[in-house]
């Protein structure tokens, strides 16, 4: 993953995404280390307060009573949103309570108190209406029930098939009930009976698609990690179709996850890659068999962290989060089966490589966080207090996403050529929206309109925030000198949203310039119910302009008729009278000329 990762042309692209991937291995490593012989119930029992911290305070959450973060959660309509935990997102804090509540397992020997407990948390999960997380905790709960009647020595064949049926059964009738519930039910109906319009579904086959496309460009050894982040907007402009419609739009997010862990480390590393993780997945599960009875409590809790992060893998990125992965790493790493290893075999020269290896990569993502921290909190200090450029000083030439912060701050202080070569160094290695914004913007304070049009064209290919895109590359094409393309891309925005007859005055006024006459008067047509009812004078300017197209097609009583009216709204229109004079010398020419 290293190796790929820095070997690309630009190996700092998106770089923090590399220590995001490599972090829960790390922490699986570190868990591995300790002796895990002792001391299983007291972190079981930290982990179960935990959980129940986690969820009433969730919980709470929901019925607007959050006693640690009302000011932000206060300002949220949507209940099931509220339930950010501790963790600042609600998909998030269902990770950590699922994680969390695995505890119970090494805690109690109850089996009634585990699936009273485990049902407890599921039905706060259930309250987040986060589709993924509820499947995957159904899934895991399911596994390690049936994981517990198995290794029952007691029963026979038969009676453990029965038993395993009713608890999948049961478990399966509790996701049933769950539905009961308003947000969560909704959310379930949306995405089984409407599943081909509704927004999270399609958002997702977008996202995955583009990631898998990624895989078959380069389906060895992938791309590195960050590059879906890194491509995304590009790809997405690939994909989508050229005309779009408010459906389309509808489903269009900026994703710097495919919200498929599978699917994006396959993009990212490959087939190679991905071969090297199914063998460490394996090796693990390998020994959690090979302990069997012998360590029930941690092979149960270990099968249900298994379970639960394969599952929400497939609709989410819990490997990738703050939280999720590397709590889960921990975890299983220190769950692992343990044995006695000679003195000799400790000695040997293969353990001190890989554990220096270990050391200097966790000093290197120490380093880097510490680093990453530190311009994360001085460096909008730096341009708070209008020192652009000793921010720029001390950014090194790879802070790809600090160096857009920095370019955006020039631009506010008008040094438009400076903000031109941060924002530029930027989008090397890191993009979005509010970038592609601002380096356009500044392309058009330095009168390069070419190369705005070229920043807005892959905005509003892209589809995000469309009706701005729009309206940018509109005015960027207009000064440009391409003005038929201006109309067209105005005329698409008008055709999708609300508009005002400013704009409707606009378009006509392009499609007048460019030569296409029948069209702006068509606009005017189409659009009068927009601007017959404003104010006076702006009915009387597009009575004026109306008036100047059927002057230029030679439709002189209808011109006439025009200029007239605009002149009785508008007494002080000067232009409408000036066009009516011109009217008057063009139809006396033509009668002297008869």
């Amino acid at each position: 993953m290293i190796v790929r990762t820095l070997s690309r042309p630009a190996p700092a692209t998106e770089i923090e995404v590399l220590f995001t991937w490599m972090l829960p291995l790390l922490m699986l490593i570190l868990g591995a280390g300790i002796e895990n012989s002792k001391g299983m119930r007291i972190f079981g029992a930290l982990l179960v307060s935990a959980g129940i911290i986690q969820a009433l305070l969730m919980v709470l959450q929901r019925f607007g009573l959050d006693p640690l973060f009302r000011q932000t959660t206060s300002a949220m309509d949507y209940a099931p949103g509220r339930m950010i935990g501790t963790i600042g997102y609600h998909n998030q804090a269902v990770d950590f309570l699922a994680l969390s509540a695995s505890g119970i397992f090494l805690l109690s020997k109850s089996s009634r108190l585990k699936l009273c407990f485990m049902l407890f948390m599921l039905f706060v999960a259930g309250l987040t209406a986060n589709r993924g997380g509820i499947l995957a905790f159904v899934f895991a709960l399911a596994a390690v029930q049936s994981f517990a009647v198995w290794i029952n020595p007691l029963w026979k064949l038969q009676k453990k098939a029965l038993i395993t049926a009713s608890v999948i059964l049961g478990i399966c009738s509790v996701l049933g009930a769950m539905t009961l519930i308003p947000e969560t039910g909704d959310r379930f109906k949306d995405a089984v009976k409407d599943f081909r319009h509704s927004p999270a579904v399609q958002s997702r086959v977008l996202m995955n698609r583009i990631g898998c496309d990624m895989f078959t460009e380069k389906p060895w050894i992938g791309w590195g990690a960050g590059e879906y982040a890194h491509q995304y907007l590009d790809r997405l402009g690939n994909v989508l179709p050229e005309e779009k419609t408010h459906e389309i739009l509808g489903n269009v997010v900026f994703a710097r996850e495919t919200h498929n862990d599978y699917v994006q480390f396959a993009a990212e590393f490959g087939l190679l890659g991905f071969a090297i993780l199914a063998a460490l997945v394996c090796s693990i599960v390998i020994s959690f068999i090979r302990a069997g009875n012998d360590q029930s409590d941690a092979v149960a809790t270990a099968m249900f962290i298994l379970v639960y992060m394969a599952v929400a893998s497939l609709f989410s990125f819990p490997w990738q989060t703050g939280m999720g992965g590397p709590l889960a790493g921990f975890l299983i790493g220190w769950l692992l089966p343990q044995k006695e290893t000679s003195k000799n075999e400790v000695l040997r020269i293969w353990p001190k490589i890989s554990k220096s290896a270990l050391v200097a990569f966790s000093l290197i993502l120490v380093a880097w966080s510490a680093v990453d921290s530190f311009f994360n909190r001085s460096v909008p200090d730096i341009l708070a207090e209008g020192h652009s450029e000793r921010a720029a000083r001390m950014l090194p030439r790879f802070a790809y996403r600090y160096r857009a912060l920095v370019g955006a701050a020039y631009a506010v202080a008008g040094d438009y050529e400076a903000a031109e070569k941060e924002l530029t160094a930027a989008q090397k290695g890191y993009r979005d929206i509010l970038l592609w914004n601002n380096l356009g913007n500044v392309y058009g304070k330095l009168g390069k309109w070419d190369e705005a049009v070229t920043v807005y064209e892959r905005w509003a290919r892209c589809g995000i925030d469309y009706d701005s895109a729009l309206r940018n590359l509109s005015v960027a094409q207009e000064q440009a000198g391409t003005l038929e393309e201006a109309a067209e891309t105005l005329a698409r925005r008008i055709s999708l949203w609300r508009t005002t007859p400013d704009e409707v005055k606009r378009l006509a006024v392009l499609q007048m310039q460019a030569g296409y006459l029948l069209k702006a008067r068509e606009t005017l047509f189409q659009y009068r119910g927009k601007w017959k009812s404003a104010d006076p004078k702006t009915v009387a300017e597009i009575e004026n302009l109306s008036g100047a197209i059927s002057l230029n097609l030679e439709d002189y009583g209808e011109a006439e008729r025009l200029f007239r009216s605009a002149l009785q709204k508008y007494p002080g229109l000067e232009s409408a009278r000036r066009n009516l004079d011109q009217l008057r010398v063009i139809t006396s020419a033509a009668d002297s000329g008869r």
